[in-house]
């Protein structure tokens, strides 16, 4: 508790040191400042401000500049953390508009140009190659998922071994104890501003548990006892 108290302490005190010597930065070519590449993990973080601690125990604050740092984060999830509006995507065969099995491999992504939405089949000459099936989700009821594909829809289940995957541009979702990697430029001893940040989660991505039913009074006596009298 007092390291984490530390930490946010800290940062919030970078950031008015970090505010103080924008001006000065602004005026050096980004080109003479020094490189810097440092590994570790991510003790805390808010918008635009991550600090980490390496391995030697030194602490460096990292500047993520919206429109110029590259972010990528990768790690897994559990089911209750997909919602619908989440891209997703999965290697199967489908019946229709729905997939022949459960599915046992879910990718959560971010579309881009070389990884966009559609159906994309494996082996155009074989029906039975399977397709890569990547879309919007769109609702979740009674265990079926449905997907958005353009105007088409697409229904799968998961299975219950589910492997997923997260592959997504966004740090939000990272927390202290993450691995983090950082590529940019030295513009004081302990502050990075970076040109690329890379995050390993270092546990799964979960949503809020659905809530279970409370037990029966009859439940709560036991089978054996019997029901008080009226």
């Amino acid at each position: 508790m007092a390291k984490h108290l530390s930490a946010v302490v800290c940062v919030g005190l970078a950031l008015s040191i970090w505010c103080a010597s924008a001006h000065a930065q602004r005026s050096r070519n980004q080109q003479e400042l020094p490189p810097a590449n440092v590994s570790g993990k991510i003790v805390d973080l808010r918008r635009g401000l991550i600090q980490i601690i390496d391995d030697q125990e030194r602490q460096y604050l990292v500047q993520v500049r919206p429109d110029a740092t590259q972010v990528f984060v990768s790690g897994t999830a559990k089911p209750s953390f997909l919602q619908p509006r989440m891209f997703v995507r999965f290697t199967g065969k489908l019946d229709g508009n729905a997939a022949e099995e459960p599915v046992a491999e879910l990718q959560i992504f971010v579309p881009t140009e070389q990884q966009g939405v559609g159906l994309f089949r494996n082996d155009p000459t074989d029906p039975d190659a399977g397709s890569v099936v990547a879309g919007q989700l769109r609702s979740l009821r009674n265990g079926k998922y449905t997907m958005a594909i353009g105007r088409e829809a697409v229904q799968f289940e998961l299975a219950e071994d589910v492997a997923i995957t997260v592959d997504v541009f966004d740090y939000s979702i990272a927390k202290p104890g993450d691995a983090i990697e950082v590529r940019g430029r030295f513009v004081a001893e302990d502050k990075i501003v970076s040109d690329r940040v890379t995050i390993e989660l270092a546990e799964p991505l979960a949503g809020p548990e659905p809530r279970k039913r409370g037990r029966s009074r009859t439940a709560d006596r036991g089978q054996d006892e019997p029901p008080p009298e009226e």
